[in-house]
C-alpha cells in the first residue's frame, strides 16, 4: 500500500496520500513523485544475487515497458546485470503447420523479475527524491474500511500488522492500490466480483540447456488442446 504526508498521531495513525497492497513495480514513477507513499510487503527483503543460471521466475518486458524503465533510471542497472533480448516469436497451434513470426530487434527483453524488483528498490533507497517512498517489509493489511456512500469525503482506513515488531497500527490514505495476489483483500472490501474456474492442472517452470541452440533470440510457444508450451530464450539457455 502506500499513503502520504505521514501524521503520526498518538493512536499510531499514519496520514498519506497513496497505498500500496504487496506491489512493488509502479512505486519507482516520477507521476507519484510528489505524494507520500507506503507500501507494504508481505515478505522479507530479499536481494538479488545473480547465479550461473537465470532464476526460473522472469518476465517479458516489451518496449513500453523498457522505456518505463528507461525513464525512471533502472535500466542501466538491470543491463549491468543481465537481460536476454528477443528479436523473433513463432506461434503455432496443435492441428496446423503454419504459424505466426513477430519479429522485431528486440521484440523484447527477458529479465528475472527479482532483478527488476530489486532494480526498483536500489533506485528507492538511493534516489533523494525518493524520500517520500516507505517500505514496510513482512508487513500486512489485517482490514480495510472503505468510506460510505453518505460519506465519500472520509479517507480509507488500513489496519496494518509488521510481523518482525509485532507492531500494529492505523494507515489513512486517499488512494489505496491492491496489488496483493489472486486472493487480494482489497479486492473483496471493495466487492470486486472475477469470474474463475478450476483447470485442474499444473505448470511446469524449467531452465533447459538445449544442446544445439542455433538462435538463442527467438521464443516459441505452441497451443495444444491440454494448454500451451512455451520456450523462452535466456543467454545460452531455454526457460
Amino acid at each position: 500500500m502506500a499513503a502520504g504526508k505521514a501524521a503520526r498521531e498518538g493512536n499510531m495513525k499514519q496520514q498519506h496520500d497513496t497505498t500500496k497492497k504487496m506491489a512493488g513495480k509502479c512505486t519507482a514513477s516520477e507521476i507519484l513523485g510528489k505524494k507520500s507513499i507506503l507500501l507494504l510487503e508481505s515478505s522479507g527483503k530479499k536481494e538479488y544475487q545473480r547465479k550461473e543460471e537465470y532464476e526460473n521466475r522472469v518476465v517479458a518486458l516489451n518496449d513500453l515497458s523498457v522505456n518505463m524503465l528507461k525513464n525512471i533510471g533502472v535500466w542501466e542497472f538491470i543491463q549491468s546485470f543481465r537481460s536476454q533480448p528477443v528479436n523473433k516469436m513463432k506461434v503455432w497451434e496443435t492441428k496446423s503447420n503454419l504459424y505466426l513470426t513477430f519479429q522485431r530487434n528486440p521484440l523484447a527483453y527477458i529479465v528475472e523479475n527479482d532483478l527488476v524488483i530489486e532494480s526498483l528498490r536500489n533506485h528507492l533507497e538511493s534516489n533523494n527524491n525518493s524520500s517520500n517512498v516507505t517500505i514496510l517489509y513482512e508487513t500486512q493489511a489485517e482490514n480495510i474500511q472503505l468510506p460510505s456512500s453518505d460519506h465519500p469525503e472520509h479517507l480509507v482506513r488500513v489496519d496494518v500488522q509488521q510481523r518482525t515488531q509485532d507492531k500494529r497500527e492505523t494507515v489513512e490514505t486517499d488512494l489505496l492500490i491492491g496489488a496483493d495476489g489472486f486472493n487480494s483483500l482489497v479486492r473483496r472490501t471493495a466487492n470486486i466480483h472475477t469470474i474463475g474456474w478450476n483447470h485442474n492442472q499444473k505448470a511446469i517452470v524449467a531452465t533447459l540447456k538445449l544442446e544445439q541452440a542455433n538462435n538463442e533470440s527467438i521464443a516459441w510457444q505452441r497451443f495444444l488442446p491440454t494448454g500451451p508450451v512455451a520456450l523462452l530464450p535466456v543467454s545460452g539457455y531455454s526457460h
